[in-house]
Protein backbone atom coordinates (compact mmCIF):
# COMPACT_ATOMS: atom_id res chain seq x y z
CA UNK A 1 0.00 0.00 0.00
CA UNK A 2 2.44 2.60 0.87
CA UNK A 3 4.71 1.58 -2.13
CA UNK A 4 1.66 1.90 -4.81
CA UNK A 5 1.70 0.54 -8.24
CA UNK A 6 3.88 2.78 -10.36
CA UNK A 7 6.69 1.23 -12.05
CA UNK A 8 9.77 2.95 -11.32
CA UNK A 9 9.48 2.81 -7.66
CA UNK A 10 9.72 -1.35 -8.35
CA UNK A 11 11.94 -1.22 -11.70
CA UNK A 12 14.74 1.48 -10.58
CA UNK A 13 14.39 0.51 -6.87
CA UNK A 14 13.24 4.53 -5.94
CA UNK A 15 12.28 4.87 -2.51
CA UNK A 16 8.41 5.91 -2.94
CA UNK A 17 8.18 8.94 -0.52
CA UNK A 18 11.41 10.45 -2.73
CA UNK A 19 9.40 9.55 -6.14
CA UNK A 20 6.14 10.51 -5.23
CA UNK A 21 7.37 14.05 -4.32
CA UNK A 22 9.03 14.22 -7.39
CA UNK A 23 6.34 12.95 -9.60
CA UNK A 24 3.81 15.23 -8.14
CA UNK A 25 6.11 18.47 -8.34
CA UNK A 26 6.45 17.51 -11.35
CA UNK A 27 3.11 16.87 -12.38
CA UNK A 28 2.00 19.99 -10.96
CA UNK A 29 4.51 22.19 -11.81
CA UNK A 30 5.05 21.20 -15.32
CA UNK A 31 2.00 19.27 -16.66
CA UNK A 32 -1.06 21.24 -14.63
CA UNK A 33 0.50 24.42 -15.67
CA UNK A 34 0.37 23.16 -19.44
CA UNK A 35 -3.33 22.10 -19.30
CA UNK A 36 -4.80 24.66 -17.09
CA UNK A 37 -3.85 28.40 -16.03
CA UNK A 38 -2.96 27.85 -12.26
CA UNK A 39 -2.02 31.15 -10.53
CA UNK A 40 -0.97 29.91 -7.09
CA UNK A 41 0.42 26.31 -7.21
CA UNK A 42 -0.02 25.72 -3.27
CA UNK A 43 -3.60 26.12 -3.30
CA UNK A 44 -4.07 23.27 -6.21
CA UNK A 45 -1.55 21.21 -3.91
CA UNK A 46 -4.06 22.29 -1.32
CA UNK A 47 -6.77 21.07 -3.47
CA UNK A 48 -4.76 17.70 -4.33
CA UNK A 49 -4.78 17.01 -0.55
CA UNK A 50 -8.14 17.99 0.04
CA UNK A 51 -9.14 15.46 -2.53
CA UNK A 52 -6.87 12.86 -1.18
CA UNK A 53 -8.60 13.09 2.05
CA UNK A 54 -11.78 12.76 0.51
CA UNK A 55 -10.77 9.44 -1.31
CA UNK A 56 -13.62 7.19 -1.41
CA UNK A 57 -16.43 9.65 -0.52
CA UNK A 58 -19.26 11.50 -2.17
CA UNK A 59 -17.78 14.91 -4.30
CA UNK A 60 -18.83 17.72 -2.74
CA UNK A 61 -17.64 20.80 -5.08
CA UNK A 62 -19.09 23.24 -2.98
CA UNK A 63 -17.31 21.87 -0.12
CA UNK A 64 -14.05 22.10 -1.93
CA UNK A 65 -14.72 25.01 -3.10
CA UNK A 66 -15.33 26.76 0.22
CA UNK A 67 -12.29 25.28 1.68
CA UNK A 68 -9.77 26.38 -0.94
CA UNK A 69 -11.15 29.88 -1.95
CA UNK A 70 -12.10 29.35 -5.46
CA UNK A 71 -15.18 28.69 -7.19
CA UNK A 72 -17.28 25.54 -7.79
CA UNK A 73 -16.28 25.73 -11.94
CA UNK A 74 -12.46 26.09 -11.07
CA UNK A 75 -13.03 22.94 -9.07
CA UNK A 76 -15.37 20.92 -11.39
CA UNK A 77 -12.06 22.31 -14.15
CA UNK A 78 -9.44 21.03 -11.79
CA UNK A 79 -10.88 17.70 -10.99
CA UNK A 80 -11.59 17.14 -14.92
CA UNK A 81 -7.51 17.45 -14.92
CA UNK A 82 -6.97 14.74 -12.66
CA UNK A 83 -9.62 12.62 -14.49
CA UNK A 84 -7.69 13.05 -17.82
CA UNK A 85 -4.26 12.39 -16.73
CA UNK A 86 -5.42 8.97 -14.77
CA UNK A 87 -4.82 10.64 -11.13
CA UNK A 88 -8.54 10.53 -10.16
CA UNK A 89 -11.68 8.76 -11.69
CA UNK A 90 -15.29 9.58 -10.44
CA UNK A 91 -17.60 6.38 -9.67
CA UNK A 92 -20.62 7.09 -10.89
CA UNK A 93 -23.11 5.07 -8.41
CA UNK A 94 -25.16 2.20 -9.38
CA UNK A 95 -29.01 2.75 -10.06
CA UNK A 96 -31.44 0.84 -11.92
CA UNK A 97 -33.13 4.04 -13.53
CA UNK A 98 -30.53 5.34 -15.69
CA UNK A 99 -31.87 9.12 -15.24
CA UNK A 100 -30.54 8.96 -11.49
CA UNK A 101 -27.60 6.98 -12.16
CA UNK A 102 -26.69 10.30 -14.30
CA UNK A 103 -28.04 13.07 -11.44
CA UNK A 104 -26.79 10.95 -8.48
CA UNK A 105 -23.21 12.33 -6.60
CA UNK A 106 -20.30 10.22 -7.65
CA UNK A 107 -17.44 9.43 -5.36
CA UNK A 108 -13.71 9.92 -6.40
CA UNK A 109 -11.08 7.32 -6.11
CA UNK A 110 -7.40 7.62 -6.92
CA UNK A 111 -5.86 5.53 -8.81
CA UNK A 112 -2.80 4.64 -7.39
CA UNK A 113 -2.75 3.85 -3.80
CA UNK A 114 0.92 5.07 -3.17
CA UNK A 115 0.18 8.71 -3.92
CA UNK A 116 -2.89 8.63 -2.02
CA UNK A 117 -0.90 7.72 1.12
CA UNK A 118 1.79 10.19 0.29
CA UNK A 119 -0.67 12.81 -0.32
CA UNK A 120 -2.37 11.74 3.01
CA UNK A 121 1.01 11.93 4.28
CA UNK A 122 0.24 8.46 6.28
CA UNK A 123 3.92 7.58 6.15
CA UNK A 124 5.01 10.09 8.11
CA UNK A 125 2.04 9.69 10.47
CA UNK A 126 3.04 5.87 10.73
CA UNK A 127 7.04 7.40 11.42
CA UNK A 128 5.80 9.20 14.25
CA UNK A 129 3.17 6.55 15.78
CA UNK A 130 6.57 4.23 15.61
CA UNK A 131 8.76 6.48 17.38
CA UNK A 132 6.68 7.28 19.97
CA UNK A 133 7.52 5.31 23.53
CA UNK A 134 4.59 3.28 24.59
CA UNK A 135 2.79 4.76 27.83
Amino acid sequence: MFRGFYPPIYDKNIPPEIWYADYVRTYVERDVRKLINIKDLSTFQTFLGLCAARAGQLVNFTELSNAIGVDVKTIKSWISVLEASYIVFLLKPYHKNFSKKLVKTPKLYFYDVGLLVYLLRLREIMRLKSNQAPP
